[in-house]
């Protein structure tokens, strides 16, 4: 049953990475928050900003974790870009970003592109990394879905988007512009769900917190993945978050 001072919430958006999952298993409490909120009569959105999967991946993978999930409640860069690298050629560093893009009719190349897009990509060759540079060095603007250097699976810690935007940015001396959370894009796309009462729950101050605030929505940081409780305690601004959990489960009446 959900713990009595998150029951004032009609909508629950959840980060995942760190949150709910570290990918390869579910974090204590996750499958009973999400089973219980939908028993509650709560909306529930899954927001983030890895590109490893298509929305559609994501939303099968929760559902492999006994999690109900639609593709439509997933929320991730590939919205945002597919809204504003519209009739552009990209080439993409992440694996599962590309079917959305094309979905969405992105011109997905190899060469020759006017954008290169990065995210997570666990296939990455030099080959790809030096092909993003050449593109960037030739004049392609260069965008990427996170700034976090790390991505957690499992007990490790893996190189995230932020950590391969780096490579690039480092060779090309340009800066990378986010369309991830806590981007203005995606600020726009969360917006754009017309959302009141709404509570974002996730383990960044530097993006889950920060985007939910900027929204004027409630906060909740659990301390899973990435941020930690000093984090929480030095986060000033939009990333000073309204809660600190253990976990989700503390979502949950003990």
């Amino acid at each position: 049953m959900l713990n009595p001072r998150f029951n004032i919430y009609d909508n629950f958006l959840f980060d995942l990475d760190g949150t709910l999952w570290r990918w390869k298993y579910l974090l204590p409490g996750a499958k009973k928050v999400i089973a219980d909120l939908y028993r509650a009569g709560k909306s529930v959105h899954f927001i983030t900003n890895n590109t490893a999967l298509p929305r559609a991946g994501y939303a099968a993978k929760l559902r492999a974790f006994g999690i109900k999930a639609r593709t439509e409640q997933i929320i991730n860069p590939s919205l945002t870009a597919a809204t504003l690298l519209k009739r552009k050629r990209v080439f993409v560093l992440s694996g599962g970003i590309k079917r959305d893009l094309r979905a969405a009719g992105i011109k997905v190349v190899e060469s020759k592109p006017q954008a290169v897009l990065i995210g997570e990509d666990m296939t990455l060759t030099f080959k790809k990394l030096a092909t993003a540079v050449e593109a960037v060095n030739e004049g392609a603007a260069v965008y990427k879905c996170a700034v976090g250097g790390t991505w957690l699976m499992g007990n490790m810690r893996w190189p995230g988007a932020g950590a391969i935007a780096a490579a690039v940015e480092i060779a090309t001396g340009e800066v990378g512009e986010l369309i991830g959370k806590p981007s203005k894009y995606m600020l726009q796309e969360l917006k754009g769900l017309k959302l009141k009462r709404a509570i974002v729950v996730g383990d960044e101050t530097y993006s889950d917190i920060e985007a939910g605030n900027a929204l004027g929505w409630a906060t909740a940081l659990v301390l899973t993945g990435n941020s930690s409780k000093e984090d929480a305690i030095l986060a000033r601004g939009d990333q000073k978050p309204d809660y600190v959990l253990n976990s989700v489960a503390d979502l949950l009446k003990k």
